[in-house]
């Protein structure tokens, strides 16, 4: 048993069923393939020299009071709390939930809603992670060891902007 999955067509469960209307050999699909890969990224590095886009990343200004509004702390505290709570439904439905990808929530939220609903978000608003990471929201609980004051300081650091500083901060083993 090598871990395949064989059908009247061809081997299914390894990815390289056999295409019926290929008029190519395998190797000469695969080859073009990777040299088209190839090509596209060196026509990018010689035909892009500035950035185009650098203009268009800010994005365009809200109306002050819609981003007033969107930018408040009772609907960062809602949105918070909303996506922790489905991101612990959707762990509970991965851990305990039934194996089958097609009866489980945790796969279709993941794979359908995650993986291509927050990109669409994030083109149509902006950065909407920030304000929907759970992470962040567990960090933004009040009382919680991220969100308290740093003993030497007294200021507040969560831990989400210390790794990130660390990460950031220049030094011998990270030359600006």
């Amino acid at each position: 048993m090598d871990g395949t999955t064989t059908t009247a067509g061809g081997e299914v469960g390894t990815g390289r069923a056999e295409l019926p209307s290929l008029s190519v050999p395998w190797w000469l699909f695969l080859w073009g393939a990777a040299l088209v890969l190839i090509l596209s990224f060196v026509a990018l590095w010689a035909l892009w020299k500035r950035p185009l886009l650098a203009r268009a990343s800010r994005g365009r200004p809200l109306p002050e009071g819609l981003e007033r509004v969107l930018r408040s702390t009772a609907l960062r505290v809602v949105a918070g709390a909303v996506s922790f709570a489905l991101f612990a439904l959707v762990a509970t439905a991965a851990v305990i939930g039934d194996t089958s990808p097609d009866e489980n929530l945790a796969a279709r939220f993941v794979f359908v809603a995650f993986w291509l609903g927050v990109p669409a978000l994030s083109v149509l608003f902006g950065d909407v992670w920030s304000v929907l990471s759970p992470w962040r929201a567990a960090a933004d609980v009040p009382g919680s060891r991220a969100s308290s004051g740093s003993r030497r300081s007294g200021r507040p650091r969560r831990w989400a902007q210390t790794a990130h500083a660390a990460r950031a901060r220049p030094g011998p083993h990270r030359p600006r």
